[in-house]
């Protein structure tokens, strides 16, 4: 997958959004409906799990 390094677990809501050109609106939206899988250390923290978003680039392109 192009322009996704894969060493890394987790990313944050700003680099989904950068990585897959959508808004953080619909980023979060995928979260809520279950179609991402996120981690919420801290209330004010949302964290995208590498492989949910690796599927989604699958699916985008």
């Amino acid at each position: 997958m192009s322009g996704v390094p894969m060493t890394r677990r987790w990313f944050s809501v700003r680099e989904a959004t950068e990585i897959t050109g959508l808004s953080r609106d619909t980023i979060m939206r995928l979260c809520r409906q279950g179609r991402l899988k996120y981690s919420r250390p801290t209330p004010r923290s949302t964290r995208i799990l590498a492989e949910s978003l690796e599927n989604l680039m699958r699916v985008l392109n």
